[in-house]
């Protein structure tokens, strides 16, 4: 389903975008990524999509994914703001998720700060 964008010789893949610490706004590549889901949604009007947004390791649990919900607003005011139905788009904030079995290396941490794309139709 995902239809990869191509940048300076570089394949990137649409169904995540990936955080810097802390951070809740688009960098250019991360804002090219959500241009390319806004126009996959725009082809296709029943399309939904839930966006599944990760806090931070270093996020202290008083934050209760204070960050995490943050980046999903974002993200959804964004593609609205574009042009996109708000009916369309869930969001789902969650906590920070180890991705391989290691819970050391810091590559996790850097591939868990993200928000995945899920589309659907219902």
């Amino acid at each position: 389903m995902t239809s990869p964008v191509v940048v300076q010789q570089e394949t990137i893949d649409v169904n995540s975008i990936y955080y810097k610490s802390t951070e809740i706004g688009l960098d250019s590549i991360n804002k090219l990524k959500l241009d390319r889901i806004k126009e996959f949604l725009k082809d296709d009007s029943i399309l939904e999509v839930l966006i599944v947004t990760y806090m931070d390791a270093s996020e202290s649990k008083d934050f209760k994914g204070l960050i995490s919900t943050k980046r999903g607003v974002f993200l959804k005011k964004y593609l609205v703001e574009e042009g996109i139905s708000e009916h369309r788009i869930y969001l789902e904030p969650m906590k920070f998720e180890y991705l391989n079995d290691s819970k050391s290396a810091d590559v996790d941490e850097e591939t868990s700060r993200r928000a995945d794309f899920k589309f659907f139709k219902d």
